[in-house]
């Protein structure tokens, strides 16, 4: 699975593989195993490649706020699925006055909230796409118009497929 974490000042991609005895991360060429084990009120001993650091960490509005090493970093962690999902929510905020709503990732879509000519506020649930057995809702970025549905409910859909067409609402 691939993980971002983002600073503020610095960006990361890094590939996760899930195993018994802990987490591999590779980024490029380097692979770190590690394992965490909770020490309670948010405290960790993470455990790199057999020594054991004290780690505080915290999650605070969508960000991770880790102390260790006599050092405090904050963190925005996201997985594919999260990040995918963020860039179609901010595309939408702040796109053309015409908009396609595509698909983050394959999926099936559960329920069609909204009806074509809907006028929609910011916020407003369009639809229920279901994805690696998750349900995610698709909100409108911004006040709108619904100008076409292109799916049907309990349709199977495809990544980067157009789920509906939005027009922004002048009139607001």
């Amino acid at each position: 699975m691939k993980i971002f974490a983002d600073t503020g000042t610095y960006q990361f991609e890094f590939d996760a593989d899930l195993g018994n005895d802990g987490i591999m991360i590779k980024a490029g060429d380097r692979e770190v195993f590690y394992d965490m084990v909770s020490l309670g009120d948010g405290r960790y001993s993470l455990i790199i490649d057999h020594q054991s650091y004290a780690v505080q960490i915290s999650n605070i509005d969508n960000h991770y706020h880790i102390h260790c090493f006599g050092e405090h970093y904050i963190l925005k962690v996201e997985d594919e699925r999260s990040r995918k999902l963020s860039e179609l929510v901010k595309s939408a905020q702040t796109g053309p006055q015409e908009q396609d709503i595509r698909t983050p990732i394959p999926g099936l879509v559960v329920k069609l909230l909204v009806k074509e000519s809907d006028r929609v506020s910011k916020g407003t649930q369009l639809l229920v796409l279901e994805a690696m057995k998750m349900e995610n809702v698709i909100k409108a970025g911004c006040d709108c118009i619904v100008e076409k549905i292109h799916v049907k409910e309990k349709e199977t859909v495809q990544l980067n497929q157009i789920l509906l067409t939005l027009r922004k609402d002048q009139s607001v």
